[in-house]
């Protein structure tokens, strides 16, 4: 902000919330600037946003996230109001950033579905009752979704389960 501008943590904290409710896709509209002509000019209001959007999206994977804000907005009442719509924004933001990584690449994993079965016979085995696990993926790639149905035994469920918690770990250890 401008120097000689004046403003409460209040309408800070609501611009930044408002910001934060546009990057993660609430559905919610960007804060309109009629709402707050009379604390920030016109000039001084599309800054404001501006910066504060830019410092959302720098701020979401930094570990040096007071150091970044206090080198942009010093100690002031905006530097305040952002850190704590960070604090208690944290996780929306960071799915928001994931879930624009996962739009750029080529493929992912949208949702899923399970349901267990239990198989008694088949054309080969007169009485088999061998639990099954039908899971249903639901991949995004680009605009377009499809589905792809896995069928696995219990041997072949531990290893996948297996396999998604190595995955996991690597995903966390490569955020730290």
């Amino acid at each position: 902000m401008e120097s000689g501008a004046t403003t409460s943590t209040g309408n800070d904290s609501k611009v930044i919330h408002s910001l934060v409710d546009r990057l993660v896709g609430v559905g919610l509209p960007a804060p309109n600037y009629s709402d707050y002509s009379d604390y920030w000019g016109l000039h001084e209001w599309i800054k404001h946003t501006d910066l504060c959007t830019e410092m959302i999206l720098k701020c979401s994977g930094s570990n040096n996230v007071t150091e970044q804000v206090q080198r942009v907005f010093g100690d002031s009442v905006t530097a305040r109001a952002f850190m704590e719509v960070l604090r208690v924004r944290e996780g929306d933001i960071r799915r928001a950033v994931a879930n624009a990584v996962c739009r750029q690449q080529s493929s992912y994993l949208k949702d899923f579905d399970w349901q267990l079965q239990l198989v008694l016979g088949s054309d080969k085995i007169s009485s088999i009752e061998d639990p099954v696990v039908d899971v249903l993926l639901d991949l995004q790639q680009g605009e377009t979704s499809r589905q792809v149905s896995i069928e696995l035994t219990s041997n072949q469920l531990d290893t996948f389960v297996e396999t998604l918690e190595n995955i996991n770990k690597e995903v966390m250890q490569k955020q730290l």
